[in-house]
């Protein structure tokens, strides 16, 4: 995906310093939401808006290509000093041509249908984000 908030593949043409690096790596100074709220405290309202704004972009993102029941792991969402947010997928219950994943046991929160084993919906990702928010605030 292009979308900014999420990371970009590495050309396989570009020389690599491992085998396994596939994405790039996030820009210097950007730090997991657990810190950045220990740092910072609560965001306030426009701070808010802004990250959660870039976060909707990210899944929207992931789920046109099929994905959904991601789990939004504040330890793998990215801020930076500039507000500029970077996603870093952990988990999802639904990947293209894949039988449906088991998603770790610790993996909240997550929305009703996914704990049951139920049929999925972009309305999963939707209280994963509203959760986020509640956490954030």
């Amino acid at each position: 995906s292009t979308h900014q908030a999420l990371p970009q593949v590495l050309s396989s043409l570009r020389a690599r310093t491992r085998a396994y690096l596939v994405l790039a790596a996030p820009p210097r100074g950007m730090r997991n939401l657990v810190d950045w709220v220990a740092a910072q405290g609560a965001p306030d309202a426009q701070t808010l808006l802004s990250v959660l704004a870039q976060l909707i972009g990210a899944v929207r993102s992931l789920q046109r290509r099929g994905m959904q029941g991601l789990w939004l792991n504040p330890r793998q969402i990215l801020l930076g000093d500039d507000g500029r947010v970077l996603l870093l997928p952990g988990a999802a219950a639904i990947l293209p041509t894949v039988a449906r994943q088991p998603l770790p046991e610790h993996a909240l929160p997550l929305a009703p249908e996914l704990r049951s084993g139920r049929a999925l919906d972009g309305r999963a990702d939707q209280f994963a984000l509203a959760a986020l928010a509640y956490w954030l605030l």
